[in-house]
């Protein structure tokens, strides 16, 4: 997303007078299909398993570095509950990101959810 758009989101984020905080995005963090379009530098090898040793196409390492600051900011906010949710996996699942690369967000987790596909 433009570096605007995810000011405006942390800045709403942080915002106490905000009363709920949901993301919803179209790709889902924690988990991979292997797309270019998601989060992780990973892809689908000749097994079909998923690896970061083949250079995934079209990927940019910014997109991580993004989901990084996003997740960072979910964590420090003391306002919310830490929540991000999508539907694009057709799945359902529940997740707590407690770190990040080098980021650690054990002391305040951030609740990620699979909440089926995009019509659920």
């Amino acid at each position: 997303m433009p570096p605007e758009t995810e000011e405006w989101l942390k800045s709403r984020i942080a915002d106490r007078a905000v009363a709920h905080v949901v993301n919803l995005s179209s790709m889902p963090p924690v988990w991979s299909a292997g797309k270019w379009g998601d989060w992780y530098p990973d892809i689908l090898n000749a097994q079909g398993e998923l690896t970061d040793k083949v250079e995934k196409p079209y990927w940019q390492a910014e997109w991580k570095s993004q989901h990084d600051r996003l997740m960072q900011a979910l964590s420090e906010s003391r306002a919310h509950i830490p929540m991000w949710i999508s539907g694009d996996m057709h799945a359902h699942g529940e997740a707590r990101v407690l770190r990040s690369g080098n980021a650690d967000f054990r002391k305040n987790p951030v609740h990620c959810f699979l909440s089926g596909a995009q019509g659920t």
